[in-house]
């Protein structure tokens, strides 16, 4: 019992950090000057790209300058991918990789025919 309340208070612990975080974040508007900066970063990286792409260390330098965060979510038997980064701070969920079950496999038919891939 002490060990699940131990990892309950971790859990909790990471939460409120992560709660904390983004209250920041959000809390912290953009300036002239970090749009500008910004815009800068993003024209003379543009023509960088290609090169950039070739290497995991160019791809690790672009995740950590956009503070890119990506969490896998488990939904319904399929999982899913939540993105966040300075350029869209409020998440977006795609599906990774759709599950390709029969709609009476699970009594739902229509819901699996209905289903949403992006929010």
């Amino acid at each position: 019992m002490d060990e699940l309340i131990a990892e309950k208070s971790h859990a909790l612990k990471l939460t409120t950090d992560e709660l904390a975080k983004i209250t920041q974040e959000l809390q912290t508007p953009l300036t002239d000057a970090t749009i500008q900066s910004l815009l800068l970063f993003s024209v003379a990286f543009q023509e960088r790209l290609e090169e950039v792409e070739k290497t995991i260390e160019g791809k690790r330098t672009v995740i950590d300058g956009l503070d890119v965060t990506v969490k896998v979510l488990r939904k319904d038997g399929e999982i899913y991918l939540e993105l966040r980064s300075i350029l869209r701070p409020h998440s977006m969920t795609i599906l990774l990789a759709p599950q390709h079950h029969s709609g009476t496999e699970f009594g739902y038919p229509s819901r699996l025919k209905d289903r949403a891939y992006a929010r």
